[in-house]
């Protein structure tokens, strides 16, 4: 009899364990559906924010008339980039740096393989690179994997290194403007107010990214939770396509247009900002020191994808072999980064 109580309770006990179990199953499936859709919904809102953004910054470039490379690589990259600098900002003040480092490191990847070679799809018998273009590639995609070797030697980045970083975004980025000065400041004098219409929709546009972007990094670090994904990881790999949108999408509409120096200027001027403006923006935010030495196979993919991207380049005309190359230089970065 005694031993028919004792199994009685036994399994009570085990019926009440098993429905913890699946109560417990339960909950964790509805929250990381929750946590997934507004992740996802958080991305959306990235990317059509940061459109919103460059197609009216667009506008307003071309009522400066500025140089076309400058307009890629100062206004579009610095543009486009705003919402890894938001993804930035906010990772440095709510203490997720590895989300925001796995989001630069795979954002330079992305901008020289997938949107570099989407657009050269888009253009279809190739793009041809003249001299003066070449040569501002080429400076843009030196000091793009410098600095990340650079960094990667320091046994610890403190938040200083920052402030270098940022003096070379803005030296370098008056340097490859200097030309652009005058007519810019003539343009200015006889700008019409009316048109400060077009500021206002990029500064609502900036709004929204900060909003998204916020979300988009509290739920990546719910995720990363849920999931048991390091935060570098799903930075690298999920945010950093998200945060790009933008220069796929820009990238793309000048490639239509053959305004192929935009195009490049745009895309690998943003890797530039990405690792000067942006890696400076978040060291100093964030306050902490950090080390680059566990992240090596990302920085060897920056640098590898830039020597790539540089070879063809410099050859004068870059088809669309060498795109479906950069395609698999992607995927392959997918597979292989951690």
């Amino acid at each position: 009899m005694v031993k028919a109580v004792l199994n009685a309770i036994a399994l009570r006990g085990k019926i009440k364990v098993l429905r913890w179990h699946t109560t417990s199953t339960t909950h964790i499936l509805s929250q990381l559906l929750e946590v997934s859709a507004l992740f996802a919904l958080s991305g959306l809102c990235v990317s059509v924010f940061g459109y919103v953004v460059v197609r009216w910054a667009e506008r307003l470039a071309d009522e400066f008339r500025l140089d076309r490379f400058v307009v890629g690589f100062l206004l579009l990259s610095v543009v486009t980039s705003v919402p890894e600098l938001t993804v930035a900002v906010v990772s440095g003040l709510t203490e997720a740096v590895e989300i925001s480092i796995g989001d630069l490191l795979g954002s330079s990847v992305v901008n020289i393989t997938f949107v570099t070679g989407l657009s050269v799809f888009i253009a279809r018998s190739g793009v041809t690179v003249g001299a003066r273009l070449k040569v501002n590639l080429t400076r843009l995609l030196l000091l793009s994997s410098v600095i990340p070797v650079t960094l990667l030697l320091l046994p610890i980045v403190s938040p200083v290194i920052g402030v270098p970083l940022l003096l070379t975004f803005v030296f370098y980025g008056l340097y490859a403007s200097r030309r652009d000065f005058l007519p810019l400041r003539a343009h200015l004098v006889s700008y019409d107010s009316k048109r400060w219409r077009v500021v206002i929709f990029i500064i609502i546009g900036i709004f929204g990214l900060i909003l998204s972007a916020t979300s988009l990094v509290q739920n990546t670090k719910l995720l990363s939770e849920l999931l048991g994904i390091g935060q570098l990881e799903i930075g690298a790999k999920t945010v950093s396509l998200m945060t790009s949108m933008p220069e796929i999408v820009t990238v793309a509409a000048s490639m239509r247009r053959g305004e192929y120096e935009m195009a490049f200027g745009n895309a690998v001027g943003s890797n530039f900002t990405n690792m000067s403006l942006i890696l400076g923006a978040l060291l100093i935010l964030s306050g902490v020191e950090v080390s680059l030495s566990t992240h090596y196979l990302m920085v060897f993919f920056v640098v590898a994808v830039s020597a790539t991207f540089w070879y063809f380049s410099s050859r004068g005309k870059i088809v669309r072999s060498v795109a479906a190359l950069l395609f698999i230089e992607y995927f392959t970065f997918l597979i292989f980064s951690s």
